[in-house]
């Protein structure tokens, strides 16, 4: 009886194994696809170039990080310094490791599913005589995916990954130009301190001046006054700079994953960089697509795309095969058995609930097509103001300079009015405040001009000009 069994568990396995095979020869011939995925999309309304630009170079050809177009190693090595430990960094990195790993859980589903089983069983018949059987043995199970569900699935889990790492990409350009604004912020604030020391110093030798004058009863205590209102005035700004100083020093702080420590993380030589020549025009629009959170976003995309092709396939027909080798022993029979099952599956009746979910992932596939395109409108605006507000500034800044030379002479010709009696003290007060308020200003605009460059920069995704 024992060979009996085990003779027609074999006739059937071979059965079923033609079967398969013939399923297999049939799909391999047809190559039939339920859905095709767009693994490269554009967003919508994408034009061949925007009127910014000629000749940028793409990703491929200049994989340097933007900050490296300037030479400044301080600044290099605070954003490296935040790489290794901020937590918004971390934090990206392990949405990357969570992805990771459910796209290697999806892969998994494509292959054979083996488990190791055994057991044990006793029982009284019914003259109350025990029997025992051991089992010990394995258990295959393999999901045909005959219409791509699980391939499809695995396919959103791999543009889910790549997501999360753009997103990563993103997480640390944005760090990136945040310790780069904060760090030329507190450079102008500690050439700010400079300037207004050297304005204080000034001030105190002018006062001595005009104190002796007042002495030999040669200019009036008018002059005094005003000149002594000069130097309070000069020393009143001295705790505001060193207020905004020590924020800016512990905003890197923070930015760099650690405790505000009072300490300064500038060097006693930093300073403004010299910028690269600026760009007349700009960059293609294509270019835009290299910037990590639209390269996330077109991933997103392509992840919803392969969700429609998941949908579709749960409407079809699913077959699985299984099989197992056991080996028994106890009261009774004892032996090695072996079976192989196979099942084919047709949703019959859900009520239109696999319908609805196809015309679900469809309305989330649009959502994250306007989502692409709202977000490439809204960097190539990026692109164009940062691009224009960096012309804009590098002439202004220019025009300041060349303000700053004639109030320079017109200072010392008020100078040598009032030193030859010619006038009182009041036009040298009046041009001096100006002058001061100039340089002051010109600090400002210099770091305002750098910090343009840097949202360029940003805007383009990171690529260096």
């Amino acid at each position: 009886m024992a060979r009996f069994n085990l003779e027609l568990s074999s006739l059937m396995r071979s059965i079923f194994l033609k079967i398969i095979h013939k399923i297999v020869v049939c799909l391999v011939m047809a190559s039939c696809s339920l859905h095709s995925v767009n693994r490269a999309p554009d967003p919508l309304f994408l034009s061949g170039e925007f009127p910014l630009g000629q000749g940028a170079n793409s990703r491929g050809e200049n994989d340097s990080f933007w900050w490296q177009s300037i030479e400044d190693s301080t600044l290099h090595r605070l954003i490296e310094e935040g790489f290794d430990k901020n937590l918004t960094v971390a934090k990206a990195l392990s949405r990357v490791a969570a992805a990771k790993a459910l796209f290697s859980s999806a892969s998994a589903q494509l292959f054979p599913q083996v488990d190791l089983v055994a057991g044990a069983i006793q029982a009284w018949d019914t003259e109350q005589r025990l029997s025992h059987q051991l089992q010990l043995g394995g258990i295959v199970n393999w999901d045909f995916d005959l219409f791509g569900r699980l391939r499809a699935t695995r396919l959103a889990r791999f543009y889910d990954f790549q997501e999360q790492y753009f997103l990563l990409s993103q997480a640390r350009l944005s760090l990136s130009s945040q310790i780069a604004q904060s760090y030329y912020r507190a450079v102008e604030q500690r050439l700010l301190l400079e300037l207004l020391n050297d304005q204080l110093n000034t001030d105190r030798e002018l006062l001595d001046l005009v104190r002796r004058s007042f002495e030999a009863g040669v200019v009036s205590r008018v002059d005094l006054l005003q000149q002594k209102g000069q130097l309070a005035g000069t020393r009143a700004l001295i705790p505001l700079a060193e207020m905004t100083l020590r924020l800016y020093e512990n905003s890197l702080d923070v930015l760099l994953g650690g405790f505000p420590d009072g300490l300064s993380r500038l060097e006693p030589s930093s300073e403004f960089p010299r910028l690269p020549d600026l760009p007349e025009l700009g960059v293609p629009a294509d270019l835009l697509l290299n910037r990590p959170d639209l390269r996330a976003a077109a991933a997103a995309l392509v992840s919803s795309d392969a969700e429609i092709g998941r949908a579709i396939a749960e409407l079809l027909p699913g077959v699985t095969i299984g099989g197992g080798a056991r080996y028994i022993s106890g009261t009774g029979a004892s032996g090695i058995i072996s079976d192989l099952v196979g099942s084919f599956i047709q949703p019959l009746l859900t009520w239109g609930e696999r319908r609805a979910e196809i015309s679900r992932t469809k309305a989330l596939y649009l959502e994250a097509l306007f989502d692409f395109t709202q977000l490439f409108i809204e960097a190539a605006e990026q692109v164009d103001d940062a691009h224009f507000r960096l012309l804009r500034q590098n002439d202004y800044l220019e025009r300041l300079l060349v303000r700053k030379d004639i109030i320079e002479q017109t200072l010392e010709e008020t100078k040598r009015r009032y030193s030859a009696g010619l006038t009182d003290y009041l036009p040298v007060l009046d041009t001096l405040q100006d002058l001061r308020s100039l340089e002051r200003d010109i600090v400002s605009q210099r770091r305002a001009l750098v910090g343009y460059y840097i949202d360029l920069q940003v805007s383009l995704g990171g690529l260096p000009l």
